[in-house]
């Protein structure tokens, strides 16, 4: 899939790995149901997933790094993944932020500690019980 040239460079140079979070968040808690719904052909298991991750998503002000990355690895190759190409009321996409993210913290996704980081919370062994 990947992102299209100039997509990261979008992302304000500036920006924390919470700040990127924030914004994925809110995203998703304001526009991604209606977003999922319209012309979208997922399968009804994937959409209950996807709808019982979104409303379990921490808030940015009590959400922890594990977390965060659990959830820049949903967006990136998991239940958000659907919202990949999404763009924010910024024209930002939600897989420019998480890249960003992740390049800024671990330098890319296939990185060790990052792998390790984003399978420690909770929420990854309640959707992915089998891969824990």
């Amino acid at each position: 899939m990947g992102l299209y040239k100039g997509d990261l460079e979008k992302v304000p140079e500036n920006f924390s790995i919470k700040d990127c979070y924030e914004r994925i968040y809110r995203w998703h808690m304001s526009d991604g149901l209606d977003r999922i719904l319209k012309g979208r052909k997922v399968d009804r298991d994937y959409f209950a997933s996807y709808a019982m991750l979104r409303f379990r998503l921490p808030p940015p002000g009590s959400v922890s790094q594990e977390d965060i990355d659990f959830i820049f690895r949903e967006v990136l190759m998991g239940l958000m993944e659907w919202s990949y190409h999404e763009e924010d009321e910024f024209g930002i996409k939600m897989a420019a932020y998480a890249e960003f993210a992740i390049n800024r913290k671990y330098g890319n996704w296939q990185n060790q500690e990052f792998k390790k980081s984003y399978k420690a919370p909770k929420l990854f062994a309640e959707f992915y019980p089998s891969k824990k």
